[in-house]
């Protein structure tokens, strides 16, 4: 009697989905319906708007299908999160494609290389001086002019892909704290929902979002040494943190605002001086196509130190200390007395981990990959609005690793966009040192939860590992 009640249960739980075809149809037939019509009314016809569109209207028909079957087979709210995941990926989706059509002074200069590369013949346009951007970006150029879409929307395209390959790092990131739960997807859809994120890829056409996610995909390695038993030296994680980092410094020298966590990593005793080898060694092999097809091996080698010499400005629209000096325009003499100032402090912090002997902890890594990310591109001449990027991603992660700190990526990412408003609108909505103040009282909280957590107090209390 018992027997047959379970199996009688069993057959209830493992029922069919039932439904006619017009319930399932109908609704993902309007619903695709009108979201292909929008994108396309709001884009026009072009290509890869079509194409976009097309796939993004039968993934919702798919969405909806596959929602409709698992409501009448088990309903559960798991059927439900599961599918609001899914519309607020094909949101992210078509938010950034309604950007797709606006240009910018630097897209259309990014613009500009590409036509110059696809008249010379694609990657053999790589031997003149055209551009300022390393060979890595150029060869990203040099694939786009052979894929069928314009050089606006192609630049736009693979800009955008790294928005969600950055969202994927945080989520791991993120997840190495919270294994279980949804606490990591809300830090994906965080990041990608970032209105710096956003804006960055999507409508100016930068393409920031690349070099930060090797930055976190190298911070992601690096937390999982502090999280391994054993001693980084014979770890491959340490190998993967320093190739990460390689690949972003070749693709953008901004990398180098991620220095503080390799100085860290090193003076922990978790790498050794010969394992760092291998970040020139990546930048090496970045330049060897470029080497090939006929440009100087001197050229390629020097090209970052090239782009310092012609460097002046203390600050180049970026919220940064230096605007909050009179003579920022005319500072071409003070500008080897900043870079200096710069190196200095971060020689400083060196010996803050050195002498104090901080502990290479999971929460200690993040911090210092938080403190190097606002510190150095605030001190450092010559930054450009775009530079504090990386901070904006952080201060996400961040922020979920230390939850009082909840408004971290609220203020950073809000003082970010700020900035970004002249250039992208003509329009000043606030000064430049209102927003280089507002950044720098950032920077005394970071640094100072750092200093007073990890430093002073930290070392010495129950808590050792710097775990919150």
């Amino acid at each position: 009697m018992t027997s047959g009640r379970v199996d009688s249960e069993e057959r209830q739980i493992t029922r069919k989905p039932s439904g006619s075809v017009k319930d399932i149809l109908l609704p993902s037939f309007a619903l695709s319906l009108v979201l292909f019509g929008l994108i396309v009314v709001l884009l026009g016809r072009d290509k890869l708007v079509g194409y976009s569109a097309l796939a993004i209207g039968g993934l919702c028909a798919l969405l909806v299908f596959d929602y409709y079957l698992y409501r009448k087979g088990r309903p559960g709210s798991v059927s439900l999160a599961l599918f609001l995941l899914f519309v607020l990926l094909l949101l992210s989706v078509v938010v950034r494609l309604l950007l797709f059509r606006y240009e910018t002074p630097d897209s259309y200069l990014i613009s500009a290389w590409y036509s110059h590369i696809k008249s010379q013949g694609g990657f053999l346009a790589l031997r003149g001086d055209f551009s300022d951007y390393p060979p890595l970006f150029l060869y990203v150029l040099s694939v786009l002019t052979f894929i069928p879409v314009s050089s606006l929307y192609g630049i736009k395209l693979f800009s955008v892909v790294f928005d969600y390959v950055a969202g994927w790092w945080a989520y791991r990131l993120v997840r190495l704290k919270y294994p279980s739960g949804l606490i990591p997807v809300a830090a994906f859809f965080a990041v990608v929902f970032a209105p710096t994120v956003v804006v960055n890829g999507s409508l100016w056409g930068q393409s920031d979002a690349v070099y930060t996610s090797f930055l976190l995909a190298s911070l992601y390695f690096m937390v999982g040494l502090s999280r391994d038993a054993k001693r980084g030296l014979h770890n491959h994680g340490v190998y993967l943190a320093l190739i990460m980092f390689g690949v972003a410094f070749s693709f953008k020298p901004h990398a180098v605002f991620f220095i503080l966590p390799l100085v860290f990593l090193y003076l922990s005793n978790r790498a050794r001086w010969y394992q760092f080898i291998l970040v020139p060694f990546v930048y090496f092999l970045t330049v060897m196509p470029n080497y090939f097809i006929g440009k100087p091996l001197g050229k390629l080698l020097l090209f970052y130190p090239g782009q310092i010499d012609k460097m002046s400005q203390l600050s180049v629209t970026a919220p940064s200390i230096y605007q909050l000096l009179p003579f920022n325009s005319q500072g071409t003499l003070l500008y080897p007395a900043s870079l200096l100032f710069c190196i200095v402090l971060i020689i400083s912090f060196s010996f803050l981990f050195l002498y104090k002997r901080v502990i290479f902890s999971q929460h200690n890594v993040i911090k210092v990959a938080m403190v190097s990310l606002l510190v150095v591109p605030y001190f450092l001449p010559g930054m450009h609005e775009r530079y504090f990027f990386s901070a904006d991603v952080m201060a996400i992660i961040f922020a979920f690793y230390f939850p009082r700190f909840w408004y971290l990526p609220i203020v950073v990412g809000g003082i970010s966009l700020l900035s970004y408003a002249e250039f992208l609108t003509g329009q000043r909505v606030f000064s430049y040192q209102v927003l280089a103040l507002a950044m720098g009282v950032v920077v005394v909280v970071v640094v100072r939860d750092f200093l007073v957590s990890s430093v002073f107090i930290g070392a010495n209390s129950r808590d050792r590992s710097g775990d919150e």
